[in-house]
């Protein structure tokens, strides 16, 4: 025979106090209802805009793995808005050079990952200066440098091309008597081509002098130009390593910061408050225990 019965169905707000409790209850003992994957695409963004505003890094690409295991972190990776980084980090004392160099495009840096796990100690930090040691100089002595090496540089190689040319002077004896040892080699290529006889022992150089390599003395506000450039640009490359380190260590405590921030969210999720909002927000139906009804 048919049956009919009737159950009486309350919304989340209805419920009594120890009813409302198992509710939260059940849904946080289910991971996949307390976070999905339009969580895990709010938190990517939240990583990546907190790298861009917060951090001051730029625009990267970030991956996380967050599932309380070994080798679980946040990497990201992607060229680094140097100038707004070492702004917003607030260390513009310390790195003034850099900060000029950034601002003229003459250094860049960048984070890479390659590892296979992503976390803190997973990605690599590289720096690199765009510059010359000529980039150093001021102007005028820049120009005065430069014309003096292009005229120095004209005259090795007015003396190469002299150099080269006596040379092949020298060879050419021995230029004509390889062409022949070839042709002989060949035979005749018809009937009618005389086969000319082998052409003897190969010849003795010609012994025409070749020009003596210039000597061009440096003049002294030219060494005094090269040591100031080599100094300075040392000391640029001093500071670059200490920035680089600075990057690669605050690379490993941003990565920190925000996998704690991840956790944070995540464990945030399954709160009491977090899941009750969740439910009076949603048209779910529940017996007068708790226990959500499924029809």
């Amino acid at each position: 025979m048919p049956r009919k019965f009737e159950i009486e169905l309350f919304s989340f707000d209805e419920l009594s106090k120890k009813a409302k409790a198992r509710a939260i209850k059940d849904f946080a003992d289910d991971p996949e209802r307390t976070w999905d994957y339009d969580d895990s695409e709010r938190l990517t963004e939240m990583f990546e805009q907190d790298l861009e505003d917060h951090y001051g890094l730029g625009e990267f690409k970030v991956n996380w793995s967050l599932g309380y295991c070994q080798g679980d972190g946040v990497c990201f990776q992607g060229t680094v808005n140097i100038e707004r980084f070492i702004k917003t980090q607030e260390v513009e004392k310390r790195f003034e050079r850099i900060l000029r160099l950034a601002e003229i495009g003459e250094i860049g840096a960048k984070i890479t990952h390659k590892h296979p796990y992503c976390h803190w100690n997973s990605m690599n930090v590289e720096v690199e200066l765009y510059l010359r040691e000529y980039d150093l100089l001021p102007k005028d002595l820049y120009r005065k440098v430069r014309e003096w090496e292009g005229e120095r540089d004209r005259i090795v190689n007015d003396w190469n091309r002299a150099r080269s040319e006596v040379i092949e002077r020298n060879m050419a004896p021995v230029r004509e008597w390889e062409a022949k040892t070839e042709k002989f080699k060949r035979g005749p290529q018809g009937p009618r081509e005389w086969t000319p006889r082998g052409p003897g022992r190969k010849p003795e150089l010609l012994n025409y002098p070749i020009p003596p390599e210039p000597v061009i003395p440096e003049p002294d506000w030219f060494k005094e130009a090269q040591a100031r450039m080599a100094a300075e640009y040392a000391e640029v490359e001093r500071e670059t390593k200490e920035f680089e380190k600075y990057l690669d260590e605050r690379v490993k405590g941003i990565s920190q910061e925000m996998e704690k921030s991840g956790y944070e969210e995540i464990e945030y999720h399954r709160t009491d408050d977090y899941i009750t909002e969740l439910l009076e927000n949603r048209d779910y139906e529940y017996t007068k225990d708790g226990e959500r009804w499924k029809r």
